[in-house]
């Protein structure tokens, strides 16, 4: 889901700052009040061959 939003704001950048972070916590408490989550993103890897994996060197202690 992808959201676009806009608005005016004053053209400093400390204006700019502020009004986004205006926005987004405007943003993040509606949705929170109509119970809507918003999750982390994520990403999956698939691998395709398979990967070795030596256990006994991973099992050593690091010096």
């Amino acid at each position: 889901m992808d959201f676009e939003i806009t608005w005016w704001t004053g053209s400093e950048p400390v204006d700019i700052r502020a009004s986004r972070d205006q926005v987004v916590s405007a943003v993040k408490s509606a949705l929170d009040d109509a119970g809507i989550e918003i999750p982390f993103p994520y990403r999956t890897l698939t691998v395709n061959a398979p990967i070795p994996v030596d256990i006994a060197a991973a099992q050593k202690p690091s010096a």
